[in-house]
C-alpha cells in the first residue's frame, strides 16, 4: 500500500523544521529537555520515512508511518520545547 504522495513534502518540511528548531536552541545555549528532544527526534525520523515514500506491507507500518502520528508527535514536542 502506497502512502499518499501529496503529503510527503509536508513531512519533509517538518523534519527540516525540527532540525532548525533543535539547532537554534543548541546554538543559543538552551539545550532542550532530553525527554522532549527524544520525542522530537522520533517524530522527525517518522516524518523522513514518510517523506521518502516507504511502501507499507503490514497494517502496523501503515498506522506508524501515516502522517497524523508523526505530525502529532512533532507538534507536541515542539510546543513544549518552544
Amino acid at each position: 500500500m502506497i502512502i499518499n504522495s501529496k503529503l510527503r513534502p509536508v513531512s519533509a518540511l517538518l523534519a527540516l523544521a525540527g532540525v532548525a528548531l533543535i539547532w537554534s536552541r543548541v546554538v543559543a545555549g538552551q539545550v532542550p529537555p532530553h525527554g522532549w528532544l527524544s520525542l522530537m527526534m522520533i517524530a522527525m525520523a517518522l516524518c523522513v520515512v514518510h517523506a521518502v515514500g516507504w511502501q507499507c506491507r503490514k497494517r502496523w507500518e501503515l498506522w506508524l508511518f501515516a502522517p497524523p502520528l508523526p505530525w502529532l508527535l512533532w507538534g507536541l514536542a515542539a510546543s513544549v520545547m518552544l
